[in-house]
């Protein structure tokens, strides 16, 4: 897992807790890369990002995962810099969501930053807004949310799901065609369960597309059910 150089916030849901995956994750800080700069959707990362894969590789991992969905711009440089599956964002999701919920209706992207999250960062993932309807919510004008950019990171993470999920009511409120949410935010998969159980949708986010990949890597025999 290729993570933010920041202190780790380690609830059950979040890729730096050892809880969140059936499966043993390695990883790796991106030098440099805060979360007000990899969440500003500059390119100056790229070479710390890259640089931190390669020494996954190294170490003998098996697949990539990003911890920022921002990180979709760096998706297919990743492709041609390591060997091994890559998925560094939640946002690839998107194409394969989007054939799955009704036609007519639109994926709700929930993210840290809506102001940066660009067409730039959706070509990386593979697509474009103009072929796939969305609507998109962030937290970056709340009060518990912009806590994480701060070095001590005083948030209480019931002030995180209480700000996420009125986020959450007025997407969904000012865009009833909604058919199925997904998180960018790599936090966010800790209050993913309150989220679908507040909006009654399909809810999607990084853990859902980590663990596909990871179970395309070791599948298992199906046994019958006794």
């Amino acid at each position: 897992m290729l993570v933010l150089d920041c202190s780790p916030f380690k609830i059950p849901g979040c890729g730096e807790s050892d809880d969140t995956y059936p499966f043993v994750v390695k990883r790796r800080v991106i030098k440099g890369a805060t979360v007000g700069s990899m969440t500003s959707g500059t390119e100056d990362l790229l070479e710390p990002v890259l640089a931190a894969a390669r020494e996954l590789e190294e170490d003998g991992v098996e697949a990539i995962i990003g911890d920022c969905g921002f990180m979709a711009l760096f998706q297919e440089t990743l492709q041609k810099t390591v060997n091994v599956p890559v998925v560094s964002s939640s946002l690839l999701l998107v194409p394969i969501v989007s054939r799955m919920i009704p036609h007519g209706k639109r994926i709700g992207i929930l993210t840290y930053r809506a102001d940066t999250l660009r067409e730039s960062l959706f070509q990386g993932a593979g697509w474009s807004s103009g072929e796939i309807p969305i609507a998109v919510a962030g937290v970056e004008d709340q009060a518990a949310w912009q806590l994480f950019k701060t070095p001590e990171r005083p948030f209480r993470t019931q002030d995180l799901e209480r700000e996420l999920l009125e986020i959450s009511r007025t997407l969904i409120r000012n865009n009833p065609d909604i058919g199925a949410l997904i998180l960018e935010c790599a936090v966010m998969p800790v209050f993913a369960h309150r989220i679908q159980e507040e909006t009654g949708l399909p809810v999607f986010d990084i853990t859902s597309l980590a663990n596909m990949v990871v179970q395309s890597l070791w599948r298992k025999p199906f046994e019958k059910k006794l």
